[in-house]
């Protein structure tokens, strides 16, 4: 094969040296004369011309001019590959996360193991990947060790995430040797909320190919629990489900809602791809637990939530400066469905006569002198307030609590999302920020000293928490209206705010949590055990840490100095999006990984051996010779042509 190939039409060119030397055959002119008997004698010898030497003068020029096409076409042959599929090293990566659990996926994903190990020549690795890590569990085994650790797989709770799944695979890799014939075969259902936003992030620098098998992806309906929020009344508890079905349900639906010993069942409408609330009486308890049933839905996770906890006793109260409508709507709503039933809504100027550990300022950015200064005396003396913007902080310029310069920036034209800083911060458990979108806000001038949690995509500070004496202010850099962004508005808001109230009023875990999640720890000695009363972590495991995750979803005790509270774990609300990623892009990950791009079964690749440099050689070794052939003919005084003298003797009958 030629790797330029176009040029090979320049070979034309080895007609020029030929057409040259024929240009310098010429005849001498003829002259007439009546007999040689008159020409006088001449004793110079004979000379022959050598027409040997003229025929390889003009050969070694033609070869000049081939072996300089052929070199700058760069002829190569493709080298023998380092071996074939069948006798290559594979790795087979099945995804275990929740969403495996759907109905046969599993199953399907065990064959594909067996048919994978069975027909490699080579040894075989397996490997099972939970989104946290990437566990090995066989290396370099036999097909019976395999398929023996793929009868044990099962689905955890945990969510996947494949930028970080290639990342781990890559490093897993680096740790198996010789990576150049080493074939990767992920095993997964390839959910599209696992798909990162960036492709680049699922390529690794290496030369391993991939090979992917995609399992479920059925065209059937699910629904999910996406929030759970509850509300104290008297003896019994008001729960507000909201439930998202993701297809066409056929059938009865049934939300089923657990409050200790008691068990409610209750039939629910849906609407197919909505959201859908649902509100129901139950007996009070100390945790509630619900799930949605229907025929054809592949999951049945569950959300689990706290009833009680110490942070709905606590008064909050919402000073705003009565403009318009600037939050306080939204905000009463949710503080009122997450249970907190002592909401008191207060002009500014009252800020400094009424109790309570949770304090909110709605758009400060107009109160009086007076209040701002009461309000920062309540938070340096150790409350804790959770501050918004508005139109008067955009006017004023200015965040009153804490004194910062600010300025405003509109984003209808082109919206901003939002984007976790901080992920183990309490306030972000089971809290999906990204698809929230912003219109309005407002931003520090300076660099803000405070601790950023949230930010838009152009890296501006979005909610930031600074610690002000023995209190701490959150500031939300836009207003609570869904006219400024669509915080307030979306499901998360809720499950926001039940974190908000914990966090204000000095709880050091949030109520609850996803599985797999990072929880940072912020009490100096906790202890944690799970719902059997087996201890989870104690005060020896806390010693170096910063940051835990509980892996199964349940209800845990949490103890600190002091506090004995209950904790809820539940499955990561994206896990129940079976929606699968476009096969294209399956196809993209698999050909642009290195080594990809061959038909299943098809040798791996093997380099190029180019002829460039020895042609090249070669060529120099034409060029010498030419010039001494020629310079040995010019010496010798001899022309590279025969040549015809011209002379015509003139017979005797003439």
């Amino acid at each position: 094969m030629f790797l330029a190939g176009g040029i090979l039409f320049a070979a034309v060119l080895v007609g020029v040296p030929i057409w040259l030397h024929r240009m310098r055959r010429h005849a001498g002119e003829r002259q007439v004369f009546a007999s040689l008997r008159l020409m006088r004698g001449d004793d110079l010898p004979t000379r022959s011309e050598p027409r040997l030497r003229y025929l390889l003068l003009m050969a070694l020029r033609i070869l000049v001019i081939i072996a300089v096409v052929f070199a700058f076409a760069r002829p190569a042959i493709e080298q023998p590959p380092i071996g074939t599929t069948g006798a290559a090293a594979r790795l087979i990566v099945v995804d275990t996360s929740f969403s495996m659990s759907a109905e046969g996926v599993m199953d399907d994903a065990r064959d594909i193991v067996s048919e994978v190990a069975a027909n490699a020549a080579g040894p075989v690795s397996l490997a099972l990947a939970n989104g946290q890590e990437l566990q090995l569990r066989v290396r370099d085994g036999t097909l019976a060790e395999v398929r023996n650790a793929a009868s044990r797989m099962s689905a955890v709770d945990t969510r996947l995430t494949f930028a970080a799944l290639a990342t781990q695979v890559g490093a897993m890799v680096s740790t198996l040797g010789d990576t150049g014939s080493l074939e990767v075969h992920l095993v997964s259902d390839f959910q599209q909320s696992g798909m990162p936003e960036q492709f680049n992030r699922l390529l690794q620098q290496a030369s391993w190919r991939l090979v992917l098998h995609p399992v479920g992806g059925a065209d059937a309906g699910n629904v999910s629990v996406e929030s759970l929020s509850v509300r104290e009344r008297g003896p019994t508890v008001e729960v507000r489900v909201g439930v998202r079905s993701r297809g066409s349900i056929d059938g009865r639906t049934e939300l089923t809602l657990r409050s200790d010993d008691t068990t409610v069942r209750v039939p629910i409408a849906l609407a197919p791809g909505a959201l859908t609330y649902h509100t129901v009486s139950i007996p009070v308890g100390s945790a509630i637990t619900a799930s949605v049933s229907a025929s054809g839905v592949l999951l049945g996770d569950e959300v689990r939530r706290v009833t009680r906890h110490e942070a709905q006793n606590n008064v909050t109260v919402i000073a705003e400066a009565g403009e318009g409508d600037s939050g306080t709507r939204f905000l009463t709503t949710a503080f009122e469905s997450v249970g907190v039933a002592n909401v008191q809504t207060v002009p500014p100027d009252t800020i400094g006569r009424l109790g309570g550990e949770v304090l909110v300022a709605v758009d400060p950015g107009g109160w009086s002198p007076a209040a701002i200064r009461a309000l920062r005396d309540r938070v340096r003396g150790g409350a804790s307030v959770f501050v918004t913007a508005g139109a008067q902080t955009r006017r004023a310029g200015r965040m009153a609590l804490p004194d910062l310069s600010v300025s405003a920036s509109r984003l209808v034209a082109s919206r901003s999302r939002v984007v976790a800083v901080d992920g183990t911060h309490p306030l972000l458990a089971g809290l999906g920020a990204g698809d929230i979108e912003v219109y309005h806000r407002v931003y520090p001038v300076d660099a803000p000293a405070g601790r950023i949690i949230l930010a838009t995509e152009d890296g501006r500070p979005f909610l930031v928490e600074y610690p002000m004496g023995a209190g701490r202010a959150l500031v939300l850099m836009t207003a609570a209206d869904p006219a400024w962004s669509s915080f307030v508005v979306d499901a998360a808001f809720v499950r926001f705010t039940e974190n908000l109230v914990h966090y204000l009023a000095g709880g050091v875990l949030p109520a609850a949590v996803d599985a797999g999640a990072p929880l940072r720890l912020e009490a100096p000695a906790l202890q944690i055990f799970d719902a059997d009363g087996t201890r989870m972590l104690g005060l020896a495991g806390m010693s170096g840490q910063r940051s835990i995750s509980l892996d199964t979803v349940g209800f845990y005790t949490v103890h600190t100095a002091g506090t004995r509270r209950m904790l809820a774990v539940n499955t990561p609300v994206a896990e129940s999006d079976l929606t699968p990623a476009p096969p294209d892009v399956l196809e993209r990950w698999q050909t642009a990984q290195a080594g990809a791009g061959q038909p299943n079964g098809s040798m791996t690749p093997g380099s190029l051996l180019e002829f460039a440099p020895w042609l090249f050689a070669f060529l120099a070794l034409l060029a010498v010779a030419e010039s001494a052939l020629a310079n040995m003919t010019a010496r010798a005084g001899i022309r590279a042509d025969p040549v015809d003298n011209g002379i015509e003797p003139i017979s005797e009958a003439a």
